[in-house]
């Protein structure tokens, strides 16, 4: 099974297929939003882009792909909102931060994203920046990050 207990009761609860936009918390939205505008600030050139690592051989350049192909970019079913995002933080790195309805804290973010980054390869496709943000491309590495656990633990 590609997700762990979390995702299958959220895929359960959500077989309504696609999230509908009032479904999504607005933290989520909002989080996902401000990654958004930043990167079209970049582009424009009104922002300086923001540091990536260093792109080592063997590490896959680009943003992590988006494995749902949900239109909003990131799998929105599987992340409706921030406490769900929280718990899957809890629950596949351990961290120990409370389970609130609130954008999970940055340091714990960009601690994954540094964790990311250390694994982008083959299975870790494309390196995050590291701006603490739980943007639609940290939580498409994520899923990617919890599938492969999954995945990996399946077969012990």
């Amino acid at each position: 099974m590609l997700l762990g207990g979390l995702g299958a009761l959220l895929l359960m609860a959500k077989k309504k297929g696609d999230a509908e936009a009032e479904d999504i918390e607005p933290e989520i939205l909002d989080s996902v939003e401000e990654g958004e505008a930043i990167e079209e600030e970049e582009k424009s050139g009104q922002r300086p882009p923001a540091p990536k690592p260093d792109t080592k051989p063997g590490k896959i350049p680009g943003d992590p792909p988006n494995m749902s192909g949900h239109p909003w970019g990131y799998n929105a079913v599987f992340f409706p909102n921030s406490l769900i995002v929280r718990a899957n933080l809890r629950n596949h790195l351990g961290h120990t931060f409370p389970l609130i309805d609130e954008p999970p804290p940055p340091a714990q973010m960009k601690g994954f994203q540094a964790l990311y980054n250390t694994l982008t390869g083959p299975k870790f496709p494309g390196v995050l920046h590291n701006d603490g943000i739980a943007g639609k491309h940290t939580l498409n590495a994520l899923e990617r990050f919890i599938v492969f656990k999954d995945e990996a633990l399946a077969q012990l």
